[in-house]
Order: C-alpha cells, then structure tokens, then sequence
C-alpha cells in the first residue's frame, strides 16, 4: 500500500519558500544604501561606485527597469508553481522601486526646476553674473560671444577652451561695446588642455597667480579671487588624481574669502571633495538647481549628470538664482549660470 502523503509537506515548503525573503533583505538593505547613498559607507569615490552616484537619473531609470523585469519574473513563478522564485522576484521589484524612488527624491530635494524652461536674462542691476561652460572645443568665439552678450556675464570660466578662441571671443565683445580682459592656462598634451577665463574689466585687473591640478588655475587682482576650474576625470586606473584635483578645486573656495570658483569639477555634490566646503556654497544647490545635469547635453536634463558648479563665499555673496541654459555649438556639456549679489 502506498503511503498517504504527509500534511505537513506543503507548511514545510511554504516555510522555506518564506525564508527567501528574509535572506534577501538582509542583502538587499545595504545594497539599497550602496546604491542610493554610498557616503554612508565613504564609497562615493570608489571605482564604479564614483560614476555610477553621478548619473542618479540613469540609475532610477534602470531601477524601473529591473523592477519590470522582476515583476515579470514574478508572474512566470507565478504560473509555473514555483514559490520561493515569485518571492524572490517579488522582493527584487520592490528593492528595485524603492532604489528608484530614493534617486528622484533626492534629485527632487536638490532642485529640479527649470527643466525645459526658458531662463530670462538677468536685469541689469548690482549683480555679478558668472557662466561655468565646458565648451570641448566644439564653440566658436561668435557663439561664445553672443552667448555672454546675452547673459551678460561678468566672469566667464571656459575649460576645454583655447586662448586663441576667448581672445577672439573677447574682441567680438569689443566691437559691441563690451571690455573683457583674458586669462588662460594650457597644458601640454590631451585633446583639449586648455582652459580660459573672460573676465569683465569692470571687476577689476587680474593676472595668473597660480596654477592647480590640472587644467586649473587662479587669478587674482583687484576684485574678488577667481578660480577657474578643469579637473582630471574619474576614469580608472588614476582615481587618484581626480581625486585630488577636485579636492582642490573645492578647496580653493574656503581657502580665498571671498572668491568665486567656477568650471567643470567632473564631480557631483555626492562625491568626497564637495565634504570639504566648509563654509562655502554650491550656487545650484543654494539656487534648488543642484539636480539639474550640465552633461551630458544631449540627454534630457533629469538624466545626466550637474558636475559643473560656481561656488562662492556666502560671507561676501548672496546666490540670487542659478540656472543650467541651452549651450551653443556641440559641446557636451550645457552651461550653469550663477547670479550672484555682492554683500
């Protein structure tokens, strides 16, 4: 005689079915903070971990994903009878839906306005105006000109820049009555090693007073001291020096009261170097602007990444507003406006 099957054979694999998802969270857990917030393990500028934080809207976007999947993979269990693959995968969909949940949120907290938007020029008043832009060598000195001439910018900051292309930019300004002095640094090697400065010369006279990591260097002179900013990229193997050059491109904010540094930091506000502000600020993040990619260009602007930044010394300036505007040319990164007030 066959024997009767035993009763507790189904309880028993419900059980094991169950303890699935307890396996799970205690994984998944601290991966969700991994993903979502790597300062908490000081892994922001580990290799993977540093590129990946700085695209927070490409990791929402394959979080949405990899929930989708997950939730088909649910339903396949679903109909083959398997219960411990429907709870894994349910369990997946949901660490998947909050992931992406905490990466809009904090892009929402940060500042996402303007996304679309056409931004007015700002009123002349007494106010400095400073663009951070990127040009990768891709923007003509016509371009470059019109573009300050409508913004009226004060302090332009241009990596990727030649000092051929901002003297002739600053001598199209000229001839619309516009008197800007030019600073630049070149290194030698790389596609574009240059970065260049158009400064008003009613903020006074500057000159090169030293030269950073690099395609970084600082002006001083009569007015405010200006910090232009190129940094190395986070690229492996040389971690290390991105590192460090960012470090000291957020470092030079506290160390020169009452200066500006503006540029391309290759670096968000997640990433180490911007713990070292101490008293400064980032104008995009003070301005609700701080989630707004300035690149790459050509993707919407939730989806790239704001690595471009002007900060300033709150003691000596008062962050009007900010915006991240349609760049001329083909340059992959969109240029960040600062509107400051001096106090």
């Amino acid at each position: 005689m066959r024997p009767a099957p035993r009763a507790d054979i189904p309880a028993a694999g419900a059980k094991a079915a169950g303890t699935v998802p307890l396996a799970l969270l205690v994984l998944l857990a601290p991966l969700a903070v991994l993903a979502v917030w790597p300062q908490a393990f000081d892994l922001a500028g580990a290799p993977l971990v540093a590129q990946a934080i700085a695209l927070r809207g490409p990791m929402a976007a394959a979080a949405v994903l990899g929930a989708g999947l997950a939730a088909a993979a649910r339903a396949v269990a679903q109909r083959a009878g398997v219960p411990r693959l429907r709870a894994v995968a349910t369990w997946v969909a949901v660490w998947c839906l909050l992931v992406a949940t905490a990466h809009l949120t904090v892009l929402a907290v940060r500042g996402t306005a303007g996304f679309g938007a056409q931004i007015p020029a700002p009123a002349p008043a007494d106010l400095t105006v400073v663009l951070a832009f990127n040009t990768q060598g891709q923007v003509s000195a016509r371009q470059i000109a019109d573009l300050v001439a409508a913004r009226g910018a004060d302090v332009v900051a241009l990596p990727e820049t030649s000092s051929d292309t901002a003297e002739r930019a600053a001598s199209l300004l000229a001839e619309q009555g516009h008197d800007y002095q030019v600073l630049a640094e070149v290194l030698s090697g790389g596609a574009n090693p240059a970065t260049a400065v158009l400064v008003s010369r009613s903020m006074g006279h500057y000159e090169v007073t030293e030269r950073g990591p690099a395609a970084t260097f600082v002006a001083s002179g009569t007015g405010p001291p200006l910090t232009v900013v190129h940094t190395l990229a986070p690229v492996y193997p040389d971690l290390g020096g991105w590192s460090s050059s960012t470090s000291a491109a957020v470092a030079a904010c506290p160390t020169r009261p009452g200066g500006i540094v503006a540029g391309d930091f290759n670096a968000t506000v997640d990433h180490p170097a911007f713990g070292e502000l101490d008293g400064c600020v980032d104008a995009a993040t003070i301005a609700g602007r701080a989630g707004v990619a300035t690149w790459p260009s050509f993707t919407p602007r939730w989806f790239g990444a704001p690595i471009d930044h002007v900060l300033v010394d709150p003691r000596s300036w008062t962050v009007v507003r900010a915006a991240v505007l349609d760049g001329p040319g083909g340059s992959d990164h969109r240029p960040l406006e600062a509107v400051l007030v001096p106090r």
